[in-house]
């Protein structure tokens, strides 16, 4: 989509596997769809799901 140019390239979307982490250190269940900041994010660990920073999301979907 921001290749597209509907989002500004700072931002990306995850579409696979991703959790968010909060700075409690809890885990959120596996998201579906994440639009996040890239300049902000950072990636903590990558096993069979990406985990990063809750606050780099701007916008999640979770499907039951």
């Amino acid at each position: 989509m921001s290749r597209s140019g509907l989002i500004p390239h700072r931002y990306s979307i995850a579409q696979n596997k991703v959790r968010g982490v909060a700075p409690s250190g809890h885990i959120s269940p596996e998201l579906d769809i994440v639009l996040y900041d890239r300049d902000d994010s950072v990636l903590l660990r990558k096993r069979s799901y990406l985990e990063d920073p809750i606050n780099s999301h701007l916008f999640s979907i979770q499907k039951d």
